[in-house]
């Protein structure tokens, strides 16, 4: 019986077969195919797995949150909810503990006593009430100068005054803030939303 028939019986070719260039950059192609979408399941499942850690974290710490606020035990940034005034302290900004000093920088007679029964309304103390001792001519609504240590209190007192009110920081020792009426001014506006009155001193007379 010849080769060939042998090869046929048995149902298989033992020759050796050589792979042509394009077979084999189809096989390279298809194995960087799987190799890439093998890579890509990786990530994948690795970003899966980062933003399940991630979820769990802010659920795990906006539950501590709520658990410390309800208990009373995590103390608050600011004013508590429902509160009608802040204890005094350091750094405690508040009108009552404000000076203002109101000067008229324009012509309009009777401008500064005017804001300054506005100012002491909103519960700022009101000291010098005159014409503008640097006779500045300010065409806003007002420039609000303060010094090193008050800048946290003329920061309250721009906010109050509103829209057109300029800074004009200067080297004042003391935590009074003068407010100089320009020409565009009508108005005190209102205190920031927020801003708390001190609560009053505790009393210090005997029970009876």
């Amino acid at each position: 019986m010849s080769q060939d028939g042998q090869d046929g019986q048995d149902g298989y070719d033992d020759s050796d077969e050589e792979w042509s260039d394009e077979e084999y950059a189809a096989y390279e192609a298809e194995s960087a195919s799987v190799a890439r979408a093998r890579s890509r399941r990786r990530k994948a499942a690795v970003t899966v797995a980062l933003l399940a850690l991630a979820l769990f974290f802010a659920f795990w710490w906006a539950w501590s949150y709520y658990k410390e606020s309800a208990d009373g035990t995590k103390p608050t940034a600011g004013p508590s909810a429902g509160a009608t005034c802040q204890p005094d302290g350091d750094g405690v900004v508040a009108p009552q503990k404000i000076t203002v000093n109101v000067f008229n920088s324009t012509t309009k007679a009777g401008l500064a006593a005017g804001a300054a029964k506005e100012f002491s309304a909103r519960g700022f103390l009101v000291g010098t009430v005159s014409n503008d001792p640097q006779k500045k001519q300010i065409p806003g609504a007002a420039e609000v100068r303060f010094g090193p240590s008050g800048a946290a209190y003329g920061d309250l007192v721009l906010k109050t005054v509103g829209q057109g009110a300029t800074p004009a920081p200067d080297a004042r020792p003391e935590s009074t803030v003068d407010v100089a009426l320009g020409e565009g001014f009508t108005s005190v506006g209102q205190l920031p939303v927020g801003t708390l009155p001190l609560c009053p001193a505790p009393s210090t007379s005997p029970s009876s």
